[in-house]
C-alpha cells in the first residue's frame, strides 16, 4: 500500500473512532445518568426510565464501536499501524467527551480510562487472536473489549470514589434524607396507618369481647333496670361500631393525620434497628462506587462486549473487502 493510501486509512480509522466516542457521550449526556441519582427516592423507577429511552439505547450501541473497529482491524493491520490511528482517534474523542460534559478531575481521569481501556484492547487483541482456533474474529473481539472495558471499569470506579469521598458528608446527608424520605412517602405512610388501625382495632374487639364474656356482664343481662340495659346496649353498639368500615376508615386517617404533623422517627432509630444503614451512611462513596461498577461491568460484558465483537467481524468483512478491491 502507497504512503498516500496508508495515511489516508488511519485517518479513516481514527475518525471513526472519534466521531464513536464523541456521539456515545453526547447521548449519555442526554441520559440525565450520573451516581447522584442513587440518592433520589424514585431513583430506581427513573433509572429504569432512562435505560430504555432512545438516547441510551444510541449510547449502547455506539460505546462498543470504537473498541470493535480496533479489534476488527487487528487481523489485517500491523499493532503499529492500529495503535496510531486508535490513539489519534481516541485523544480527539475525549476532548470532545470532556466538552460536552464538563471538566473536572473525576471526569480527566474517566476520559484517561477510557483511552487505556482502548490500548488494551489493541494490546489484547494481538495476543488473543493467536490463541483461538475458532470463531477468531468474534472470540477475539469479545476477549478485547471485556478486558478493555474491566480497565475503564476500574478508572470509572476510582473517579466516582474521588467524586463521592470529596464530598462525603454531603453524600451522606443525601443518603439518610433519600432513606427517611422513602419511610415517610405516601406509599409507607398508608401501609403503616392501616396497620396501626387494625392493631387498635384488634385489640378494643378483643377487650370488648373480653367483657361480654365475664359472669359479671352476663348477670347484667338478667337486669332490668335502666342503667344495666344502657351499658348492655353501649357494648352491643360499640362491637358493631369496631367491625364497621367507616369506623376503621376514621381511624385510619387520624393515624395519617397524626404521622403527617409529627416525624416520629428519625434516621439514627431506623439505623439501631438496621445496623447496615449506619455503615452504608458512613461509607456512602465506597457503596456508590462499587455499585456504578458493578453495573457497568454487568452492561459492558453481557452487551458491549458482544456488541463490540459484532463491530469486530463488520470491520474485519470490510477491511477484507477494500484490500481486495484495492
Amino acid at each position: 500500500m502507497e504512503k498516500g493510501a496508508e495515511l489516508r486509512e488511519m485517518a479513516a480509522i481514527a475518525l471513526a473512532i472519534a466521531l464513536s466516542i464523541a456521539a456515545s457521550a453526547l447521548l449519555f449526556q442526554s441520559t440525565g445518568l450520573n451516581a447522584s441519582a442513587l440518592f433520589n427516592p424514585d431513583g430506581f423507577a427513573g433509572i429504569i426510565s432512562a435505560i430504555t429511552s432512545a438516547s441510551f439505547i444510541g449510547f449502547a450501541l455506539l460505546f462498543p464501536v470504537s473498541f470493535g473497529v480496533v479489534s476488527g482491524l487487528s487481523h489485517s493491520l500491523e499493532k503499529k499501524q492500529l495503535l496510531v490511528p486508535a490513539i489519534a482517534g481516541t485523544v480527539p474523542g475525549i476532548i470532545a467527551m470532556l466538552a460536552l460534559s464538563g471538566f473536572s478531575v473525576e471526569k480527566i481521569f474517566v476520559a484517561a480510562g477510557f483511552a487505556a481501556g482502548i490500548i488494551v484492547a489493541v494490546q489484547y487483541s494481538f495476543v488473543k487472536k493467536k490463541e483461538f482456533k475458532t470463531l477468531v474474529v468474534y472470540r477475539t473481539g469479545y476477549a478485547s473489549a471485556k478486558t478493555g472495558f474491566l480497565v475503564f471499569g476500574i478508572f470509572l470506579f476510582v473517579a466516582v470514589a474521588f467524586s463521592l469521598g470529596a464530598n462525603n458528608e454531603a453524600s451522606s446527608q443525601d443518603f439518610k434524607d433519600a432513606v427517611m424520605e422513602m419511610a415517610y412517602s405516601p406509599a409507607n405512610v398508608d401501609a403503616v396507618s392501616e396497620q396501626s388501625a387494625d392493631i387498635l382495632l384488634n385489640a378494643r374487639k378483643q377487650s370488648v369481647s373480653e367483657i361480654i364474656s365475664t359472669p359479671e356482664f352476663g348477670a347484667l343481662l338478667d337486669n332490668n333496670d335502666a342503667e344495666s340495659k344502657g351499658f348492655v346496649q353501649r357494648m352491643a353498639l360499640m362491637g358493631q361500631s369496631l367491625g364497621s368500615n367507616e369506623t376503621r376508615q376514621k381511624l385510619v386517617q387520624q393515624i395519617r393525620e397524626k404521622q403527617n404533623s409529627e416525624q416520629l422517627v428519625t434516621f439514627d432509630s431506623i439505623a439501631e434497628r438496621v445496623p447496615y444503614l449506619a455503615f452504608l451512611a458512613n461509607y456512602y462513596w465506597l457503596f456508590a462506587s462499587f455499585a456504578v461498577f458493578t453495573t457497568f461491568i454487568f452492561f459492558a460484558n453481557i452487551v458491549a462486549a458482544n456488541l463490540a465483537a459484532l463491530y469486530a467481524l463488520a470491520t474485519e468483512f470490510a477491511a477484507k473487502k477494500l484490500k481486495k478491491s484495492a
